[in-house]
């Protein structure tokens, strides 16, 4: 008997308690159980299982635990390769989902430095025009300061004048 091994004694400790408080409300309720967990494979391997239970009754006092405890590491493995597989598309589509929402401010950036050359050089082709009305408007000025018509004028006089006229 002194090799003989409790097995309660294989449960991982992470979830040694959990299991045996689940058991424990089931059985002093009088309730099924249904239950995964880690226990410890001869070889040291952690196997996951699942285990369907219930007690057995003589009246009212608890005399064993019926139980089938089946092996479910590789579908736990499968799972969480699937689950791996999903958080690893979820990553790459929110890379995706990023990378186009960075396209798309790139883009607006670009749109809104286009809009706002191209503001500017309209602003700076307008300050011209009025620079050029402003120029022109005081060409205007100064040749009607320079040909006033008098009524003595020599020839030179009124050659200047129709040549500021022009």
């Amino acid at each position: 008997l002194s090799d003989s091994i409790n097995f309660t004694q294989l449960y991982h400790p992470e979830d040694r308690q959990y299991v045996l408080d689940t058991i424990d409300q089931a059985l002093d309720n009088g309730r099924k159980y249904q239950i995964r967990y880690r226990i410890q494979h001869r070889n040291g391997e952690w196997r996951w299982v699942d285990e369907i239970g219930t007690g057995v009754y003589d009246a009212t006092k608890l005399n064993l635990i019926e139980r089938f405890v089946s092996d479910i590491t590789l579908q736990k493995q499968a799972e969480e390769e699937r689950l791996a597989k999903i958080a690893k598309l979820e990553r790459q589509t929110e890379q995706e989902r990023r990378k186009a929402e960075d396209e798309r401010l790139a883009k607006e950036a670009e749109a809104e430095r286009l809009r706002q050359e191209k503001a500017e050089k309209a602003e700076a082709e307008r300050i011209a025009r009025l620079e050029r009305e402003k120029e022109a408007e005081r060409q205007r000025v100064e040749r009607e300061r320079l040909c006033v018509i008098k009524p003595v004028m020599t020839d030179a006089q009124i050659a200047q004048c129709k040549e500021v006229w022009r």
